[in-house]
């Protein structure tokens, strides 16, 4: 019979293979307790019979010979496992140098500084950027130092600006933070002008990498950058001249206080829009010819007249350039916009000083050749039309009778019925007689009617002005010593079309007309009717003195020629007071053009021409390529002859 023993089961390695022993522990823990309990009953079983059994010997053999068979392979399997994994780590421990070293070198072309750092705190890799950021030596950075020890060996290098009664604070605030773990960026500007951009992160195993770029350079461009902005901006807010900049759909981008000026608008009335806002449909046009050639990349100059929202008109020259980007793409226009209002003013002044002066003249030569009061009212009435571009000029001469009439002895210009008899008295007790001519003959003295749609005095005469287009008026007595016998009443198509020289020298005209009337009564007076002709003379050569003064003024301005050149001199001496000799320049496409010109003529015929020729030049560069300096000089002509009216000749 069987009999069971209990017995306690132990196990045994070789001494050389103690790796064994989790292997046969880990393959014993994957087993559960009644697999457990069935092989420690199968080694354990004891059958006591009696005699040979085979049945035994099967029973207990062949199980324990297949066991210490299948353990035998796995203890062979798994040293040979081991023992690759052995190999392995050994081949990765020898390959970690060479892969630090490697690490380094590529660390070593960074630009900017970096230090990996333990979980301790301790430096294991700086490159060589932060060294000599940092003022580290090789001797140092071998000894691996911990972060604290790298902030002291800097501590008196002016890298931190921090006293020393604060360093140790400092340095427990700066492990702290590292310590915390990540930073965001920081810049730190130290006393000796570095400035740093300083950042830690932190790794997942723990280790901490730092780095540090040094942005002195950048930091000094930006505020380089920022100070030239804030220069040419306040070039742009402070320049007499106006700024406006268009994007290439030609709608403001950008404009200074002198450009809001000129257009009477603030500048959040005019960013944004169209710049054919600003222009009424005629000036449309020169803007839409102007805007194809910024869109061919051209730069020009020219005039044009720009709208207030109060209805006024503002002569303007502009200088446009086209803005080109990096790619050499336009994306927009520059343009320095000038009023040239007083220089219009001053160039219709000085024609109109120049037409007056011309009148006055030729008037003066009538007053010596005519023969007749007749002819001599006659051709003055002539002349002032014909060269002032007045509507009408009448001479009417007093008669002393009952109703105290005027008789109109001449007229010149568009009259049309309107000088009837009986229009006009000089008695102030009727209304008639209190108009311009009324006023003038009774006072001796010119009246003036600005505008004849509002003026009280030209109320009787306010629609027949209306319907031929009599926009203003002047009446001048015709005396001789104190007491009026005439007045010449003149009018002009335009509101306020007299100013103060030009009445200054029509009532010398007058003067000068009365006392030819007075030599013409009376022979005996030819000696006094000759120095009044001197006294005529003398004004005019005041007036042809003041016509110098303007002619200078369209003349280039020094600054013109300071602006471009280094050194120069300007030497203009006429023969006569204003002279027909002219110097002028711009600036032509790439270049400067200067201009010298001996105009036909010499004193107030000379002066007329420079003008002539100043407006042709001015209009011509405007017109032709630059430097096409012959197309320029026969525009130029070509322009003076049809001012002069020599083109159809």
């Amino acid at each position: 019979s069987q009999t069971k023993y209990k017995f306690e089961l132990s196990m045994a390695v070789r001494k050389g293979l103690p790796e064994l022993v989790p292997i046969l522990n880990k393959a014993l823990s994957t087993m559960n307790e009644h697999e457990r309990a069935a092989i420690v009953n199968s080694w354990t079983a004891i059958q006591i019979s009696y005699g040979v059994d085979t049945k035994t010997i099967l029973l207990w053999g062949v199980p324990l010979a297949i066991g210490a068979i299948l353990i035998l392979l796995i203890v062979v399997f798994w040293a040979r496992y081991i023992q690759k994994q052995k190999q392995i780590i050994q081949q990765s421990e020898a390959q970690i140098p060479r892969e630090k070293e490697a690490l380094e070198a590529v660390m070593d072309t960074v630009d900017y500084g970096i230090l990996f750092m333990d979980p301790d705190l301790k430096a294991r890799i700086m490159n060589r950027a932060y060294r000599e950021m940092w003022d580290i030596d090789d001797e140092i950075a071998a000894a691996e130092p911990s972060v604290e020890d790298l902030i002291r060996y800097n501590q008196g290098k002016g890298f931190y600006d921090v006293t020393d009664e604060d360093f140790d604070e400092f340095v427990l605030s700066r492990v702290e933070a590292i310590l915390n773990g990540t930073v965001t960026p920081i810049e730190v500007r130290q006393p000796n002008g570095r400035i740093v951009l300083y950042q830690c992160l932190a790794l997942p195993d723990g280790r901490r990498m730092l780095t540090y770029l040094d942005i002195t350079e950048q930091k000094n461009t930006e505020q380089a950058f920022r100070d030239g902005e804030m220069k040419i901006r306040r070039i742009f807010s402070t320049a007499s001249e106006g700024i406006w900049m268009v994007d290439v759909e030609m709608h403001t981008t950008e404009v200074n206080d002198a450009m809001c000026k000129i257009l009477g608008r603030p500048s959040e009335d005019i960013i944004g829009r169209s710049i054919f806002d600003f222009v009424d449909e005629a000036n449309k046009q020169i803007f839409a010819e102007h805007a194809e050639r910024r869109n061919r990349g051209e730069s020009g100059s020219y005039e044009i007249g720009l709208s207030q929202p109060n209805g006024n008109q503002i002569p303007c020259l502009f200088n446009v350039t086209p803005i080109i980007n990096e790619e050499g793409v336009r994306i927009g226009s520059f343009a320095m916009v000038t009023d040239i209002t007083v220089r219009k003013l001053a160039e219709t002044k000085l024609l109109q000083t120049n037409l007056d002066l011309a009148t006055l003249n030729q008037c003066s030569e009538m007053i010596l050749h005519s023969v007749s009061e007749f002819e001599l009212f006659q051709q003055i009435c002539k002349i002032i039309v014909e060269r002032n571009n007045k509507s009408l000029v009448f001479v009417a001469i007093a008669n002393h009778d009952e109703a105290k009439s005027f008789e109109f002895v001449s007229s010149a210009g568009f009259e049309e019925g309107y000088l009837r008899p009986g229009a006009i008295s000089w008695d102030q007790d009727d209304r008639k007689g209190n108009g311009p001519v009324g006023q003038a003959f009774r006072s001796g003295k010119p009246f003036l009617v600005r505008d004849t749609m509002t003026d009280p005095a030209f109320e009787p005469w306010r629609e027949p002005a209306r319907e031929r287009g009599f926009a203003s008026a002047i009446a001048l007595p015709l005396k001789i010593g104190d007491e009026s016998f005439g007045v010449i009443a003149i009018y002009s198509p335009e509101i306020d079309g007299f100013d103060d020289d030009s009445i200054r020298i029509l009532e010398r005209l007058t003067n000068d007309t009365a006392h030819g009337v007075a030599a013409l009564r009376a022979d005996g007076a030819r000696k006094e009717a000759e120095k009044k002709l001197k006294d005529t003379f003398n004004i005019l050569s005041s007036s042809i003195n003041y016509a110098s003064r303007i002619q200078r003024s369209i003349l280039p301005h020094n600054d013109s020629f300071s602006s471009i050149f280094e050194d120069f001199f300007v030497i203009w001496e006429p023969r006569d007071i204003v002279g027909g000799d002219i110097y002028w320049n711009r600036v032509w496409g790439d270049g400067i053009l200067v201009i010298l010109g001996d105009c036909t003529g010499h004193g107030v015929p000379g002066a007329f021409m420079t003008l002539i020729a100043t407006g042709a030049l001015d209009r011509a560069q405007e017109e032709v390529p630059p430097g096409e300096v012959g197309m320029l000089l026969q525009r130029m002509h070509q322009l003076m002859q049809l001012t002069l009216g020599q083109h159809l000749d």
